[in-house]
């Protein structure tokens, strides 16, 4: 009889449970997952253990049913567990099928990641990230970061601070991860300084992609002076709006690629049907909330929903657990207007996506933008709603970024929830349109079919790896 653990206490980890059920062969034992709110409590009537517990002989085999299953296979691997004990969960197949370990060849450059906050799902650019780059070969990536947000996802990681650039780049080498480019994701001039202190660890030579999804500066001038420093470094700059990239280019002098990250799998099914407004009406929210204040205003807003349709449920939100503690930490209470439904699977999601009748975007308050991210970002997670075809209303005001993008291409809805009552009109008014929402699901979903398929996002990426990686600049004097 082989023990099985499912790693994975999640609804796929749940899934791949019944499926190892159905071989008589199989018993599963216990459930894994690196979630510490999972840690030590029960699923199914079993427990479930940590990622360090995976050690010894109390099982035969782990079974890895998550959609970042190459993540956490190669940190599995990392940790001394071999491979002919691991197997992975097709989800779309309902299959179990053993592990199968990439090639060892190094045709791919091998890649450092540098961002602010660590790779991992618990907030929305570590969760693109692990999108975006979950087809590259994980033993040609590594990663340093300069905060802890959630838990780093890939094995190969460092925290730049209780490590120095020159340490971090005396183990990577070491451990043969010498990077042929770095793919930059940082913001604000620590992360600027941390990405030029790395670059010069590694001899001053490695080419460098920078990629604007946001602009958090602390100082203004300050921050123009460190991009101007580091500018000589890097190889291309980009940025995920026209707006932005607008704006990094005056400073710099030099053109910026406008390349955003709103990209997801292409679902063959999509809503079709859009039913008209009672108390059956479901409404949805994704991700994490980069602005916690919100949700207060979304509460209030519901309330005046639930009072003009009598009976309709509450707001279901779908995030990692990190952003509920995020949004509480804040002094934020969402409930019951707003019910946190839990963090799925891509393909669960999708089910639920298209099942819902309507989706929120919870942006900003104002008109006027707040501060950096609300003037010049744009939530990866409305790639989500346009891939399923789902109406989107997002509390965007009218001077943001996400408002222009939006609007301009008629894919949503937009309001200023400062104005609560405005706003519960124009949510009112949109979900008692049925024909407006078919028109909106429409326009969405085709804009998803021509700009968001992630795999010519990850193939664009890896071309650009390759072609950066050609690429070495002379060390400037000093």
């Amino acid at each position: 009889m082989t023990r099985t653990v499912i790693y994975g206490a999640g609804a796929a980890g749940q899934a791949a449970r019944l499926c190892a059920m159905r071989d008589t062969g199989r018993s599963v034992v216990a459930f894994a997952d690196s979630d510490p709110r999972k840690i030590d409590t029960r699923v199914a009537d079993l427990r479930v253990v940590g990622p360090a517990a995976l050690t010894g002989d109390w099982f035969d085999e782990v079974v890895v049913a998550s959609h970042a299953w190459r993540e956490i296979t190669t940190s599995l691997l990392a940790s001394g567990l071999s491979a002919d004990r691991l197997s992975v969960y097709h989800t779309g197949e309902d299959r179990l099928a053993p592990f199968v370990q990439p090639q060892s060849g190094t045709s791919a450059p091998c890649v450092l990641v540098v961002t602010d906050d660590c790779v991992s799902p618990g907030h929305g650019i570590g969760a693109v990230l692990l999108k975006h780059l979950a087809n590259y070969p994980a033993h040609r990536l590594a990663h340093v970061y300069l905060r802890k947000k959630g838990d780093p996802f890939w094995p190969v990681s460092y925290q730049l601070g209780p490590d120095t650039a020159a340490h971090i780049a005396a183990r990577l080498t070491a451990s043969g991860h010498t990077p042929d480019v770095i793919y930059a994701n940082v913001f604000g001039e620590a992360g600027l300084e941390a990405l030029e202190a790395l670059v010069e660890a590694f001899g001053g030579s490695v080419p460098v992609i920078q990629h604007f999804h946001d602009w958090l500066y602390t100082d203004a001038e300050a921050f123009a002076q460190v991009l101007r420093r580091v500018s000589p470094r890097v190889a291309e700059f980009w940025a995920i709006t026209d707006a932005l990239g607008s704006h990094i280019s005056q400073l710099i002098g030099r053109p910026v690629e406008t390349v955003n990250t709103f990209k997801c799998e292409i679902a063959a099914v999509h809503k079709r049907d859009h039913r008209d407004l009672d108390d059956r009406f479901k409404v949805v929210m994704l991700g994490n909330s980069h602005m916690p204040w919100v949700l207060h205003h979304v509460r209030n807003v519901w309330r005046t929903v639930q009072q003009a349709v009598p009976g309709i449920g509450p707001i279901q939100w779908f995030a990692y657990p990190t952003s509920v503690l995020y949004v509480r930490e804040a002094g934020v209470e969402f409930s019951p207007e707003i019910e946190y439904y839990g963090y799925l699977n891509d393909r669960v999601l999708h089910e639920h996506l298209c099942a819902a009748d309507m989706a929120i975007v919870p942006f900003n308050i104002a008109d006027e933008p707040e501060y950096h991210y609300a003037a010049h970002s744009v939530p990866s997670r409305i790639t989500e709603f346009l891939n399923a075809g789902l109406p989107i209303l997002a509390a965007a005001g009218a001077k943001t970024e996400t408002y222009r993008f939006i609007t301009d291409r008629s894919l949503g809805v937009c309001g200023t929830i400062a104005r609560e009552q405005e706003f519960a009109g124009t949510l009112l008014a949109l979900m008692n349109d049925t024909a407006r929402r078919l028109e909106l699901s429409r326009q969405g979903r085709a804009f998803a079919e021509s700009h968001c398929d992630v795999r010519k996002h990850q193939a664009m990426l890896r071309s650009a790896f390759s072609r950066v990686s050609g690429w070495r600049q002379a060390r400037p004097a000093a």
